[in-house]
């Protein structure tokens, strides 16, 4: 039975409704009479995107009718789009390392471009990173500079969105959407993230359970004509809830004092994605967050209950240190009628003592602390409020910190140079944070491209970066070729065991080797960070799981004797290789041309085994 004779309806109805895109897109082209009914067939293409991408969010204009069939042609052609720049990125940057320097062209190409272009190329560039199609998943190569690709367009869509927020007047400007920004940009590279609307339902169940406690303790109402709590009653119970009741806990505070009743607080150095993200300390079991955090939530809360609390710095040691407290309204007859909230102390309300100061905090050694405050102190812009979250990371070279939030696995974050970068995304117009992230680069010999290109935005000097660069290209150019020497016993490509004794973490460690010396020619520590006795040995790079790589002597390394058993888990194994066939990682075109013997010497090798 033909198709033609049956009704548009029941063609669009009980027909089309169950076939799959492609077929969609066959019919259409069969014959003048289909290809018409399915080009006007609007609500069909929408129901059809929904389910082939139900998590891209796209925002509706009133008025406007969308055209879903344009829509669904614009996003399988992003899918060829993609795939095209990161296959041009793998011949282009083989010899380029995307760690220093990534092609301007391809940038653009992925970045250049108006809504909802952008939100279609960042949508499948998180496929191909976190859920890759099969015919791609076992591309070391392709997913190596997927994943690269991923972070460079995230980052210029999240920057985007940061201009946004920040053309905004300081009076419209809300610190949780900025806040949601921030956990974005820092928690880009995990699958796990919240949305905004998560966080939404959980500020509101706040307010619920505050509405709650008061109507149940002092039975006040929230509507009608019955007596209504006051704002200090309400502003107490926040506090309760947040602090209390729901075991949130500050990053800087320690609680471990029940002989003296006392608060202790402690500055925490480690770095976490949970405690510097907003959703992450509200939805997730881990109730552990930064004060900026909790003023933030702790003001939406007091927002939606219809009560204003700013945010102003407290100081301490002379204005050497300061830190955010909320200030609140609660004499507006008095000239000095504010009232102070301090997250700190579990949200205390606290009124300036004759020193015009807060406190007391308890240190870690039981010492009182206490903070001045300007009675006429401005409020404190949303910029400078995560700006001053940031500061104390900022100021180390890099972070390693592990800290279950729920998930399956501990978060593992090296995130220095990604914060930077969220520093001068949050203040566009600085300079200073520029060079900041500039010489960040210049010291770890990363992101050349990028901080080169945010240097000539804002008209600085960067010759020194230019002059690395073109060291690194001319060393590259150079495509020194190793050939095999009989005194090599191991090839590139090969699974092994490392074990060290001196390394305890690295013990019997499965690792892959990328490259060797003829003999040491880097920075080797033996025990107790003495060389070792020889030298005059062959060395080798090393990958680790998810480690960054280390060098090593030969008599560290033995060969795994059941590679297909183990997995090393390292995102820099597709720099080098293709795939791993059960046996050995094959060498990529890169590795292939710089040791072109080795995947022959490496397959003799396991095939004796």
């Amino acid at each position: 039975m033909s198709l033609l004779i049956l009704s548009n309806e029941v063609l669009l109805k009980h027909i089309f409704t169950f076939l799959e895109i492609p077929d969609l897109y066959k019919l259409m082209h069969s014959c003048s009479r289909l290809s018409i009914l399915l080009r006007d067939a609007n609500q069909l293409w929408k129901k059809k995107f929904q389910e082939r991408w139900p998590k891209i969010c796209l925002r509706e204009q009133k008025g406007r009718v969308v055209n879903w069939l344009d829509r669904m042609n614009l996003r399988l052609r992003i899918i060829r789009v993609v795939k095209e720049e990161v296959g041009s990125m793998s011949a282009l940057c083989y010899p380029e390392s995307t760690e220093i320097y990534t092609p301007e062209n391809v940038v653009k190409t992925l970045t250049t471009g108006d809504y909802p272009y952008l939100v279609f190329i960042d949508d499948e560039l998180t496929r191909l990173k976190f859920n890759p199609p099969e015919e791609l998943a076992d591309d070391l190569t392709f997913t190596y500079y997927a994943r690269h690709l991923y972070t460079k367009v995230r980052m210029c869509l999240l920057e985007k969105k940061w201009l946004n927020f920040m053309r905004q007047p300081e009076s419209k400007k809300s610190l949780l959407e900025g806040a949601l920004l921030v956990s974005e940009w820092i928690n880009m590279d995990f699958r796990e993230i919240h949305s905004s609307s998560d966080s939404d339902l959980m500020i509101d169940w706040i307010v619920d359970r505050v509405k709650f406690l008061l109507g149940e303790t002092r039975n006040y109402s929230f509507q009608g004509a019955d007596v209504q709590p006051t704002e200090r009653e309400i502003l107490t119970t926040i506090s309760r809830v947040l602090f209390h009741e729901e075991e949130m806990k500050m990053l800087l505070i320690y609680v471990d004092d029940e002989v003296n009743g006392r608060d202790h607080y402690v500055a925490c150095g480690c770095f976490t994605p949970g405690t510097y993200s907003v959703d992450l300390v509200l939805v997730s079991d881990a109730r552990i967050g930064h004060n900026n955090i909790f003023c933030v939530i702790y003001q939406e809360v007091a927002k939606r209950m219809g009560i204003l609390c700013e945010p102003v710095f407290c100081y301490k040691d002379h204005r050497f240190y300061k830190r955010v407290v909320l200030r609140w309204k609660e004499y507006p007859e008095q000239a000095e009628g504010y009232t102070y909230i301090d997250m700190y102390r579990k949200g205390v309300l606290q009124r300036l003592d004759a020193s015009r100061r807060l406190g007391p905090v308890y240190g870690y050694f039981d010492d009182e602390e206490y903070y001045d405050v300007d009675v006429d102190s401005p409020v404190v812009p949303a910029e400078e409020v995560f700006q001053e979250m940031l500061r104390l990371l900022l100021e180390e070279d890099s972070r390693l910190c592990h800290l279950n939030h729920g998930y399956t696995k501990p978060y593992i974050v090296y995130p220095t140079s990604s914060l930077c970068r969220l520093a001068c995304a949050i203040s566009p117009s600085s300079t200073k944070l520029v060079k900041t992230y500039a010489t960040f680069c210049e010291k770890k010999h990363i992101q050349f491209g990028d901080a080169i290109r945010l240097c000539q935005e804002r008209r600085i000097s960067c010759s020194k970066l230019h002059k690395l660069l073109n060291e690194h290209r001319n060393k590259l150019a150079e495509k020194v070729v190793y050939n095999r020497s009989p005194s090599i016993k191991y090839a590139i490509g090969l699974v092994m065991i490392y074990n060290d004794d001196a390394k305890s973490y690295l013990r019997k460690r499965a690792c892959v080797i990328i490259s060797w010396d003829m003999k040491c020619k880097g920075y080797y520590s033996g025990m107790y960070g003495k060389p070792v006795a020889n030298l005059d040995q062959p060395f080798y790079n090393i990958l680790l799981d998810d480690r960054f790589p280390e060098y090593v002597p030969e008599e560290k390394l033995e060969l795994h004797r059941n590679p297909e058993s183990t997995s090393v888990n390292n995102g820099n194994l597709g720099m080098h290789f293709s795939k791993f066939d059960g046996r050995i990682y094959v060498p990529n075109p890169m590795s292939q041309s710089r040791f072109p013997d080795d995947e022959a010497f490496a397959r003799s090798l396991v095939g004796t085994m």
